[in-house]
C-alpha cells in the first residue's frame, strides 16, 4: 500500500523527490513567506494567514519548522505539504520526511 496516500501522521510527509531535488533545508519563518497548501490548486497564502487559520499559537510561529527548497516552502511540518511538491501519477521518486522531537 502507498503510505503517503492516507498519511495519518502530521509529523511525516511524502514529497516528489524530483521536485525537491537535494536542496531540502529546515528553517524558521521569514517576514514575507508565502505557502501553497495542498488542496488550494496552487494558490498561495501568506504564511502568517495560514498560521492564524490553523490556530497555531502566536508564541510558536516564529520558530515553527519549515521544510524548504530554496525560498519555497515544501512542507509546513505538522500541518500540510505544498501543492508543487505533492505526489502525482507522474511521480517517479519519493522522499519521506519525518520530524522527531528530541526533547
Amino acid at each position: 500500500t502507498d503510505h503517503w496516500s492516507l498519511n495519518p501522521d502530521p509529523w511525516s510527509a511524502w514529497l516528489d523527490a524530483d521536485t525537491t531535488g537535494s536542496g531540502l533545508q529546515v528553517r524558521p519563518r521569514r517576514e514575507a513567506d508565502r505557502f501553497q497548501p495542498l488542496g488550494m490548486d496552487g494558490r498561495s497564502v501568506k504564511l502568517s494567514d495560514f498560521f492564524v487559520n490553523v490556530k497555531l499559537p502566536k508564541r510558536a510561529r516564529a520558530k515553527w519548522p519549515l521544510v524548504c527548497v530554496g525560498d519555497e516552502i515544501a512542507w509546513l511540518a505538522g500541518y500540510r505539504i505544498a501543492h508543487p511538491f505533492r505526489i502525482t501519477e507522474k511521480t517517479k521518486r519519493v522522499v519521506h520526511l519525518s520530524l522527531v522531537n528530541k526533547k
